[in-house]
């Protein structure tokens, strides 16, 4: 494990930064030894945002190897979903 649990959410804080619409909180991050990643190993961030009263998940996939952020999804599995907004000016 070349990372820890507060380096993988400092990384995916970085990562905030750059997209206005990430509006999510990273909470809690966890390791896995077998994941679609750069070297097999992740840490994946689960962040956390209200929509109408219901608590919502957002994940971040880093790679334990690089230390980046390799994809994102959301709790339906969509990859990215944050990129596609990005690309059609934010309109959903």
């Amino acid at each position: 494990m070349k990372h820890t649990e507060q380096q993988a959410i400092v990384i995916t804080e970085e990562y905030k930064k750059q997209y206005s619409n990430l509006e999510n909180t990273p909470m809690r991050a966890h390791y896995n030894e077998s994941f679609d990643v750069v070297g097999n190993k992740a840490w994946i961030v689960t962040g956390e945002f209200e929509l109408f009263g219901d608590l919502k998940e957002f994940f971040y996939v880093i790679s334990d190897e690089t230390g980046e952020i390799e994809y994102t999804f959301n709790e339906h599995g969509t990859k990215n979903p944050h990129l596609w907004n990005e690309d059609i000016g934010n309109s959903i």
